[in-house]
């Protein structure tokens, strides 16, 4: 049986803006206040926010912005990428110490809906400072807590600030995915209307034996059954317990 890991993609949106005329510089410049309308709103109404005006649009131009958030003071770059033929808007992208920036509630908010979707139940997760230049290997740790069991959440994300994959530490088997893997071979030899009951939390680590004990469900019935699931946590078969 296949192993049960879990890599889901998570696009975090880009930002995008529009140009003005005048200033003090005159001619076309980058309308910093949809630049700090816009950081306000991915940031967080907390935080306050002031972006140089007069930058000139072009690929690859950047329009500095100082941020004050919870007593810090962040200085980062909105880093204009392409201009859309159908808008005319420019896109862009957030750096914070030369890196793209992490908004961590946002990320949590992101990676904790993806797992309350495929397991039934959100986890809360706490991914450290609100604003983190994303590190050069991409890597974020996370602190996870779902029901009874604490985890730490590896993220690895990309510079487009997609998530590629996510780890767990230590790795953790997810019930409902135990249930889709043992659930068809169970019915094959006990009856089309049997279901699968695992007492455990949504997610949770291998059992120390190595054997997760659940109950096969029919009506009135219940049999006992033995799950044996490897160090890789693979399903490998499981029996009746008589």
């Amino acid at each position: 049986m296949r192993a049960l890991s879990v890599i889901p993609l998570i696009a975090l949106s880009a930002c995008t803006f529009d140009v003005k005329c005048g200033g003090s510089t005159g001619g076309m410049t980058v309308n910093e206040e949809e630049v700090e309308a816009a950081l306000a709103q991915a940031i967080g109404p907390d935080a306050s926010i002031e972006c140089k005006e007069g930058v000139k649009p072009a690929p690859g131009a950047r329009v500095p912005c100082k941020v004050v958030l919870a007593g810090q003071t962040y200085t980062i770059e909105a880093v204009l990428t392409t201009a859309s033929a159908s808008t005319g808007k420019f896109q862009y992208v957030i750096h914070l110490d030369g890196r793209p920036m992490v908004i961590a509630p946002r990320m949590e908010s992101s990676l904790a809906r993806v797992l309350e979707q495929r397991h039934g139940e959100r986890p809360e997760l706490a991914c450290g400072a609100t604003l983190q230049a994303l590190p050069a290997d991409g890597v974020v740790r996370c602190a996870m807590t779902v029901g009874p069991t604490q985890a730490t959440l590896v993220a690895k994300i990309t510079d487009d600030l997609d998530v590629d994959s996510m780890t767990f530490e230590p790795p953790l088997l997810a019930r409902n995915t135990v249930v889709e893997l043992v659930l068809p071979t169970l019915r094959e030899k006990l009856g089309a209307t049997v279901e699968l009951s695992c007492a455990t939390p949504a997610m949770f680590p291998r059992p120390a034996d190595g054997v997760l004990r659940c109950e096969a469900v029919d009506g009135d019935q219940r049999k006992p059954i033995a799950i044996e699931i490897d160090a890789e946590l693979t399903v490998q078969r499981w029996e009746l317990v008589e």
